[in-house]
C-alpha cells in the first residue's frame, strides 16, 4: 500500500481520527474533542490504539466482538506509542481496518 504524498502522522491519522471521534462523541460540536484522548495531537503523541478501540466499543457495544477482538490484537504492540515509533504503512494500514469497522 501506498501512502498519499506528502502524508503525515497528525494529518492523516490525528486529525481523521479527532473528526470521527467529534462526530460520535459530541456530534455538531467543532471542537468537542479538546482537551481529552481525542484530540489529534494526542493521538499523534500516544492514543492512537486506546482512541480506535474506545471509539469502537462505543459504537458497537462492549459485548464480546471476534472482530474487534482480533483488531485490538493487532494493537498489542502500539499501546501508548507515538505514531512517530510506529511505522507508516502500518498505522494507516490500522486506521484503514478501523473505518471499515466503525461504519
Amino acid at each position: 500500500m501506498a501512502l498519499r504524498e506528502g502524508w503525515n502522522a497528525h494529518n492523516d491519522i490525528g486529525m481523521e481520527l479527532e473528526n470521527i471521534a467529534r462526530s460520535i462523541l459530541n456530534p455538531g460540536v467543532p471542537y468537542g474533542a479538546d482537551f481529552t484522548i481525542y484530540e489529534a495531537g494526542c493521538i499523534e503523541s500516544g492514543t492512537f490504539a486506546e482512541v480506535m478501540i474506545c471509539l469502537l466499543r462505543h459504537e458497537k457495544g462492549y459485548k464480546e466482538n471476534d472482530k474487534i477482538d482480533s483488531f485490538s490484537e493487532k494493537l498489542a504492540n502500539i499501546w501508548a506509542k507515538s505514531l512517530h515509533d510506529i511505522e507508516p504503512r502500518f498505522a494507516q494500514k490500522l486506521l484503514d481496518e478501523f473505518n471499515e469497522l466503525i461504519k
